[in-house]
């Protein structure tokens, strides 16, 4: 066996592997406008969390709790294709949020509390008319507005909201 230790150190290349260019997403289009990501549409915005909060007068929309510690809770989830915007919200403590998701801290809060997010949804329903749910796009896309403007939808949801009165 030969002894390497007195050989030169020789320099070997490094396996060149190409990169694969990133595919691009696909930008959603509307009657040629750009369409807002989902995740972006059913984020809280603080302007619509602030204004949710206002709708409550700052308590929990479960209990009545009236403390710091007030989570955002999407009525119809963005799964669901509920959006962000303050109507499809509803302010709620730890203990009510966990509640509406299925997460019950003992037996006799899952019995008084097993059918909230129907309540909200009927509610929110009753008060502000079908469309509680949706965003300026999805109203839109079903040309019950011209357009996407924030005083467009404004005015469409406020008519919505006499209509129920």
């Amino acid at each position: 066996m030969q002894d390497l230790s007195q050989q030169p150190v020789r320099a070997v290349a490094k396996p060149h592997f190409e990169k694969r260019p990133k595919k691009k997403k696909k930008v959603q289009r509307m009657k040629g406008r750009r369409v807002p990501t989902q995740k972006k549409r059913g984020a809280i915005s603080k302007k619509n969390g602030s204004k949710a909060l206002e709708a409550y007068n700052h308590q929990c929309g479960g209990c009545g709790y009236g403390g710091e510690a007030l989570e955002l809770h999407h009525i119809l989830f963005r799964s669901q294709g509920g959006r962000g915007q303050w109507r499809n919200i509803v302010p709620l403590c730890r203990r009510c949020h966990d509640a509406c998701h299925g997460k019950f801290q003992n037996e006799s809060d899952a019995s008084m509390l097993e059918d909230w997010d129907s309540m909200f949804k009927r509610l929110h329903e009753e008060k502000y008319g079908p469309f509680f749910g949706m965003d300026s796009w999805d109203l839109f896309s079903k040309a019950l507005i011209p357009n996407t403007t924030h005083e467009a939808f404004e005015r469409f949801m406020n008519e919505e909201e006499l209509k129920c009165q």
